[in-house]
C-alpha cells in the first residue's frame, strides 16, 4: 500500500488538498488517479485511509478517513 507523509492539525479535516511538487509525486511517479486508496500518515502516530477523491490540474484532494494508531 502507498504511504504518504502529510502534516495535519490536531483536529484533521475530511479533506486534504495537495499541490506543486506533492501533486507531481502523487500523479507521475506513484501514478495514483481519482478512485486510488492509500495510507496518509502526520508523523506524530496517526494514520488515515484514504481516497483520491479528485485530481484537477492545480492539485489533488484527498478524502481521509478516521485516525487510528500508525503502525
Amino acid at each position: 500500500m502507498v504511504r504518504l507523509l502529510v502534516a495535519l492539525p490536531e483536529s484533521a479535516p475530511a479533506d486534504v488538498s495537495l499541490s506543486g511538487d506533492r501533486r507531481h509525486y502523487l500523479l507521475h511517479v506513484l501514478r495514483l488517479a481519482a478512485g486510488d486508496t492509500l495510507e496518509v500518515f502526520d508523523g506524530t502516530g496517526r494514520a488515515f485511509d484514504a481516497r483520491v477523491a479528485e485530481v484537477t490540474e492545480d492539485g489533488v484532494r484527498l478524502t481521509l478517513g478516521e485516525a487510528r494508531r500508525a503502525p
